[in-house]
């Protein structure tokens, strides 16, 4: 067999060889338990269908299994038929590295992995085999930025409720002695990740479906009127080994990632499986011709592409030169735009519901958003927060081929109508709506403009603006001015489960005007009970903004030494010359009262270190131009707050 050492050598020596000579006498995936699939008849009637059904899932994958499965739970099994066009778990599933972390980038993405990680837990208790095991995972750090990253994980642990801890090179050694550790700074262990079989979990879910009266069909299906989800896939790699002598399945600590490297690997039954996210991916099916069948979808090896991740996999792991080639497995993982999952109900289809995108970390994602997706189709809403992820968030132009040909090369490594508005004219566009609407808290306008008419509209604004020296307006620089000003933002501060009471806004509802709105009486009953949690704005001391780290949003915060909330918001504050935090305190599940927030002493944990901070309710007092003005463009006054009631309760 062909030894990874010398393979890396050809490949180095010779730029004309794409692949190695020497191929496998077999093929095995150590994953995947079949290696030949059966094509099913594409041109099948359904003739054995149900006439009457209440839910279709369209792909046998662990996704689509998840969903069927939690569909049964809450008793819509005999209504639910599953198809499938080519074989079960035979989709990306097939080669899957199993791994299943639940440390995701957001808060919502993070309670859905643990979710799986229960439902895993639960069937291997109850005697339904999954694979699943409990092996921590280790990730390690070539860079002190990224132990910084890492010093921040682990003081957002605290808010996460995930088990973790920084250790050091001599740490890493012991946890895993197979690694290579003199460039490394440190890690991150977290030892209740795991591992899980996506096959074996796959035909589990379905089969407990399916016990309770749950139809599986082998068909291809496509929607009408079709449904456009934003996906482009990817070539994605993963090498298998022969066995290795003394590597234990038993072994903690053997699921490792190296983000700086790009590269993870897992102990799979004494062989190592190795995968990783290159630095520039490469796009698979570019001509937009996708094959039917799943396994035909098998991609060819790339050896010139995979060299970057093998040479860091000999690097970190150098033993792994001498092991034995099994197999380079090539197969295309489907990506959004913006690198996130895609749930939701579709717009062009009422009741089509989309689970998808989940870019290799299916099996992480599969039980909760599996069951997040049940709850939405059972109920019509879901205990989860699906906001960041929902289907909605993109337009048709993301759904441009080249466009996400572009993003996914990148990605692997409603409007409130609070407000006065009006539609202008510009230029020679027409229809385009401008909201008194301030997102810095200072007076401004926000307009909202037709796609076809947005760079005209930027030319004729930028070329009027001359005269009074206009000049572009970064991000930062806005966050930096509402911050100051106390100003929330939707989709950082502000969700689908935030009330008016909770964020200081009980004024801009009308409670007294005799309309019974959605919500009107889970409002009313929290006024009368109280909050559970209060906005608030937090100045830091003891802070300095050239040596120290920033915040960036989702610190935790300390009320007299004990984990209150997180900030939602942070950013410099010009004029307080001060870092501003703005976050939600909580009191343990308690009426969160003024009294209380402005009793304690507080700190604001930044990557591990902790700095005191003063507590502001209400927007402060801020030197401007235009006094008179703003307070009357603006119903967010410090008068208008001052007699909130909620604010008010002692």
């Amino acid at each position: 067999m062909m030894r990874l050492q010398l393979l890396l050598r050809i490949r180095e020596t010779s730029s004309r060889i794409s692949k190695p000579f020497l191929v496998p006498a077999s093929f095995s995936c150590p994953v995947s338990p079949y290696s030949v699939e059966k094509k099913p008849d594409l041109n099948y009637d359904g003739s054995n269908l149900p006439s009457s059904i209440k839910v279709v899932i369209c792909g046998g994958g662990v996704m689509g299994a998840a969903v069927a499965y939690h569909l049964a739970e809450l008793g819509w099994g005999s209504n639910t038929v599953l198809i499938e066009q080519g074989r079960v778990g035979g989709g990306t599933t097939w080669h899957s590295s199993g791994l299943v972390g639940v440390f995701k980038p957001s808060l919502a993405q993070v309670k859905l992995c643990q979710s799986s990680v229960d439902l895993y837990q639960h069937l291997e208790n109850q005697g339904h085999p999954t694979g699943w095991k409990k092996t921590g995972s280790l990730c390690v750090a070539r860079t002190w930025d990224r132990m910084i990253a890492f010093r921040r994980m682990k003081a957002q642990s605290v808010a996460w409720n995930i088990e973790c801890e920084l250790v050091t090179p001599s740490d890493i050694k012991t946890i895993c002695p197979l690694l290579h550790t003199d460039d490394l700074k440190g890690g991150l262990w977290i030892p209740n990740d795991g591992v899980a079989d996506p096959y074996q979990l796959c035909l589990t879910l379905l089969d407990l479906a399916k016990d309770k009266g749950e139809h599986w069909r082998h068909l291809g299906l496509l929607s009408d009127p079709p449904v456009k989800v934003p996906l482009h896939p990817v070539e994605h790699y993963y090498l298998h080994t022969r066995p290795i002598d003394n590597l234990s399945p038993l072994t903690p600590g053997q699921m490792v990632r190296d983000q700086d490297g790009h590269i993870y690997f897992r102990e799979y039954n004494g062989c190592i499986l190795a995968g990783g996210f290159e630095p520039v991916a490469k796009p698979a099916y570019e001509d937009g011709n996708i094959p039917n069948f799943p396994g035909e979808k098998r991609l060819p090896e790339d050896w010139d592409h995979f060299h970057v991740l093998l040479k860091e996999m000999l690097h970190r792991v150098p033993s792994l030169g001498a092991a034995e080639l099994d197999q380079l497995t090539n197969g295309p993982e489907a990506f959004s735009p913006d690198c996130k999952w895609i749930v939701g109900q579709a717009s062009e289809v009422l009741n089509h519901y989309v689970a998808a995108g989940m870019k290799t970390v299916g099996i992480s994602a599969a039980g909760g958003v599996g069951k997040a997706t049940a709850e939405k189709i059972v109920t019509g809403r879901s205990d989860f927060d699906m906001y960041e992820l929902d289907i909605s968030r993109f337009i048709g132009l993301h759904n441009n081929r080249k466009f996400l040909r572009d993003r996914v090369k990148e990605v692997p490594v409603k409007i409130k109508k609070h407000c006065d508005k009006t539609e202008l004219d510009v230029g020679l566009a027409n229809g385009i709506r401008a909201m008194n609407l301030t997102h810095t808290g200072e007076l401004g306008y926000v307009l909202y403009i037709p796609n076809e008419f947005a760079l005209h509209v930027y030319t004729s604004l930028m070329m009027a603006g001359r005269q009074y020296a206009i000049r572009h307006s970064g991000y930062y620089a806005m966050r930096a001015l509402r911050v100051e000003k106390f100003y929330a933002f939707w989709g950082q501060d502000l969700d689908t489960a935030t009330t008016p009471l909770e964020c200081g806004r009980a004024w801009r509802v009308k409670f007294d005007k005799g309309i019974d709105f959605i919500g009107k009486d889970a409002l009313l009953k929290q006024r009368e009970q109280g909050v559970t949690r209060m906005y608030v704005q937090l100045l830091l001391g003891e802070h300095d903004e050239d040596a120290d780290l920033w915040c960036w949003g989702g610190e935790p915060i300390y009320r007299d030494g004990e984990h209150v909330g997180n900030t939602t918001t942070a950013g410099y504050g010009f004029t307080f010359k001060k870092q501003v935090c703005l976050g939600f305190v909580r009191n343990q599940g308690q009426v969160v009262t003024s009294d209380y927030v402005l009793s304690g002493q507080y700190e604001v944990d930044i990557a591990g270190v902790r700095y005191p901070a003063k507590v502001n309710l209400h927007s402060p007092i801020l030197p401007t131009k235009y006094p008179d003005r703003e307070r009357q463009a603006y119903l967010a006054t410090r008068d208008k707050m001052v007699s909130e009631p909620i604010l008010g309760r002692n």
